[in-house]
């Protein structure tokens, strides 16, 4: 009887030290899970602020670039000044260019940054400023090389000259953050900007 009370001591001290192992074990598990989400989540979010840096270099070279475009060469864009051609296209080479590179460092922050929210305030306003920008930036070249093609059509009908080529588009219009609205640069909005 003695044996019987003992043996089945033993067996429900080791069930009650067997349930508490088990649930330390799962207790465990989860901390280890959440503090890996935790390292995780910090780097990507210090992956989207490096990342954020470079996007806008190449965002504020595109800038310069349709600045220059808009300023001086877009008016410029007539059957009087052909001769200019060459020099309309390298400035729309220099676009294009810049928009390469913007999109190149627009990689990661495009997987980490659309339809993503962020509790850190700082990683939330790059990527809300990378989502406005991004599509500004293409849609602004769009419109850019659509104008100068319509143009050079224009010039090409006008003056039978089949030596000139449209440009190719090589970017179709976004609308990342899907308001249904397509954002572009407007040179008003530049020339506040630097006046300011």
């Amino acid at each position: 009887m003695k044996n019987t009370k003992k043996i089945k001591m033993i067996l429900i001290v080791t069930c009650i030290v067997l349930v508490i192992a088990i649930i330390g074990f799962g207790v465990f598990k989860v901390i280890d899970k959440s503090n890996k989400d935790r390292r995780e989540r910090r780097q990507r979010e210090r992956e989207i602020v490096k990342s954020f840096e470079t996007f806008k270099d190449a965002a504020m070279s595109f800038g310069e670039d349709s600045v220059d475009y808009r300023s001086w060469i877009k008016d410029d864009i007539n059957a009087d000044n052909i001769h200019s051609y060459d020099g309309w296209v390298l400035s729309l080479n220099s676009m294009t260019s810049s928009v390469d590179e913007m999109e190149k460092a627009s990689k990661l922050l495009k997987k980490n940054c659309v339809n993503k929210k962020y509790s850190n305030k700082d990683v939330q306003e790059k990527c809300d400023s990378f989502m406005e920008a991004y599509e500004e930036v293409i849609n602004t070249y769009v419109v850019d090389v659509e104008d100068f093609n319509t143009k050079i059509a224009e010039i090409k009908e006008k003056t039978k000259n089949e030596e000139l080529k449209e440009y190719e588009l090589k970017y179709e219009k976004v609308d990342i953050n899907k308001d249904n609205v397509f954002s572009e640069i407007i040179m008003e909005d530049v020339e506040e900007e630097t006046i300011e």
